[in-house]
C-alpha cells in the first residue's frame, strides 16, 4: 500500500486561525507555537498569515484598510490576490468570526500536528530514497532516519522562556551550594575534586588519560556515584558488558578484579559478591556496549531515559577517538572529531545533562611524561576537542611508567580548563586489585611533583 503523499488538510483551522488574529492581532503575542508560511495548505493563506505577523511586529495597526494595502503588495496572480482580498473583508464584516478568537490556540495545535504528519511524510521519502541507494551504507541510512526523527521531535522542544523570579529563584539556590563550599552541579564523587569542580548540566567534560591509567575506572566511580539516585546512560565503545561488571563487582565487593575474572572467589567472599550484586541491581545504570556508536545513536538513548525519568542524569562515553563519525566521506580526521565534540555539546545542552567523553592523550612527550605536568594541546588528534569542551582534565599515575615508583597508589586528577571555575590539581588513589580510584588520606600532604 502505498503512502500518503499529503497529510490530511486542516482547511478549518488555517482559515480559523488567520481569521482570529486578524480580529484580536494580540493573539499573535499569546501563541505558544505560531505556524510559518509553509505549514498552510493553501499557499494564499499561508502569504496573508505572513503579511499579518511581518505587520504585528513593525506595530502597524492590522485594520481592514492596512491589510488591504499590504494585500495589494504581495507577489502574484491577480486571482490569488482578490481571493485574499475577498476573505479579509469577509472577516472584518462578518460578526461571526468573533467565535474564532476563543479557538485559536486549538486551531494552531491542529495546523502544528498536520505540518509535522507532513514533514513525517517527506522525511520517509527521503530515508527510502536513501535506503535504496546502493552507495548510501545500511548505517548511513539510519543515521539519517534518527535525524529526521529527531528533528520533529526537537519541533516541541521545551520552551526554555524563564521569567526573573524564577531565574532568581535559581541562582539563589545555587548561591546556597556556593556558600557550603561546593560547586554547584552534580559530584564526581571526590572530595578533592568536588571543592574545586562539578558536572553541570549543559556542559561537555573531556577527561583525558595515556593508556593503562585507568580512564574507564574513574568513568565508573563516578557512574556509580550516581546511578543509585539518577539515570546514567555509559555508552562503551572498548569493553564489553561482561567486563564492566566483572569491574563493578571487584570494586564493590572489595575483591580482587582478577579472582572475579578467574572465578577463584573464595566461600567467605561469596557473600560481600551477592550483597553487591543486589546493591548494583537497584541502580539506574544503563550499558551500551554497541561496537560502533555515532553521537545520534547515543543521543537517542539519552532521550529516551530523559523521557522516562526526568530531572538530571549524565552520559558517560568511552571513548571519543573510537566513536563512529557521522561527517562525508573523506573529511579529514580532525574534523570528524571536531564534529563528534560540537555533536555531544548540543546533546548536553539540549537535555540539560552533564556529558563526560573519556578521550586519550597523544605521544608527545610520553618519555618524560611522569615528570611532566600535562598541556592542553596533549589532547590526541584535534585542537578543536578544547574548543568544544568546556572543561577537560587530565588523569596521571607515576607507577604506570615505573613499576618501582614510590608513588605506587597515587594518582592526580588535573583540571587544566573549567568554564567558569579554577584550574587545580587533585590527588587521587589508585587500588589497582579494585580497579577503582578514591580519595587520598586527609591528614596527608600533598605534591604533585614528588
Amino acid at each position: 500500500m502505498n503512502a500518503p503523499v499529503e497529510a490530511p488538510r486542516v482547511d478549518e483551522a488555517e482559515r480559523g486561525l488567520v481569521a482570529a488574529c486578524i480580529v484580536n492581532p494580540a493573539l499573535l503575542d499569546d501563541l505558544e507555537w505560531q505556524p510559518a508560511k509553509a505549514d498552510f495548505c493553501d499557499a494564499w493563506l499561508g502569504d496573508l498569515w505572513s503579511t499579518i505577523q511581518s505587520m504585528r511586529i513593525s506595530g502597524t495597526p492590522i485594520d481592514g484598510a492596512a491589510l488591504a494595502a499590504n494585500v495589494r503588495k504581495l507577489d502574484g496572480d491577480s486571482e490569488l490576490n482578490g481571493r485574499l482580498m475577498v476573505f479579509v473583508a469577509e472577516v472584518i464584516q462578518s460578526p461571526n468570526y468573533l467565535a474564532t478568537t476563543h479557538h485559536a490556540a486549538y486551531y494552531a495545535a491542529r495546523i502544528r500536528e498536520r505540518s509535522l504528519k507532513q514533514r513525517l511524510i517527506r522525511g520517509s521519502h527521503r530515508v527510502l530514497a536513501l535506503a535504496v541507494d546502493p552507495g548510501v551504507t545500511a548505517s548511513e541510512s539510519i543515521a539519517a532516519a534518527e535525524r529526521e526523527l529527531t528533528a520533529l521531535r526537537d519541533d516541541g522542544h521545551e520552551d526554555r522562556l524563564i521569567d526573573s523570579r524564577a531565574l532568581m529563584d535559581f541562582a539563589l539556590a545555587e548561591l546556597q551550594e556556593r556558600r557550603r563550599g561546593l560547586p554547584p552541579g552534580m559530584k564526581f564523587g571526590f572530595w578533592s575534586i568536588d571543592r574545586h569542580a562539578s558536572l553541570r548540566g549543559g556542559q561537555l567534560w573531556i577527561v583525558a588519560a595515556r593508556p593503562r591509567v585507568g580512564k574507564s575506572a574513574f568513568a565508573l566511580n563516578v557512574a556509580g556515584y550516581h546511578a543509585e539516585t539518577k539515570p546514567v546512560l555509559f555508552a562503551t565503545m572498548e569493553m564489553l558488558r561482561g567486563e564492566l561488571v566483572d569491574r563493578l563487582l571487584a570494586n564493590y565487593a572489595d575483591i580482587d578484579h582478577q579472582a572475579v575474572r578467574d572465578g577463584q572467589i573464595f566461600e567467605e567472599q561469596w557473600d560481600r559478591v551477592v550483597d553487591a550484586s543486589a546493591r548494583l541491581s537497584g541502580w539506574n545504570l544503563f550499558i551500551d556496549d554497541t561496537a560502533s556508536q555515532t553521537v545520534t545513536h547515543i543521543s537517542s538513548k539519552a532521550r529516551r531515559l530523559k523521557r522516562k525519568f526526568g530531572g538530571k542524569g549524565l552520559i558517560i562515553i568511552d571513548y571519543l577517538q573510537i566513536m563512529e563519525p557521522e561527517t562525508p566521506r573523506g573529511t579529514s580526521r580532525n574534523d570528524q572529531l571536531a564534529d563528534i565534540t560540537r555533536r555531544l555539546k548540543k546533546l548536553a545542552m539540549e537535555l540539560d545533562w552533564p556529558v563526560m567523553c573519556l578521550s586519550q592523550m597523544n605521544r608527545l612527550g610520553e618519555s618524560d611524561s611522569e615528570h611532566r605536568r600535562p598541556s592542553l594541546s596533549m589532547l590526541r588528534d584535534s585542537g578543536a576537542i578544547e574548543q568544544d569542551a568546556d572543561n577537560v582534565m587530565f588523569l596521571h599515575r607515576s607507577d604506570v611508567y615505573r613499576k618501582e615508583c614510590d608513588r605506587d597508589g597515587k594518582a592526580v586528577a588535573y583540571i587544566l580548563k573549567q568554564r567558569g571555575g579554577p584550574q587545580a590539581d587533585c590527588e587521587l588513589r589508585w587500588t589497582g586489585e579494585h580497579v577503582r580510584f578514591s580519595d587520598p588520606p586527609l591528614a596527608e600532604e600533598f605534591n604533585p611533583y614528588d
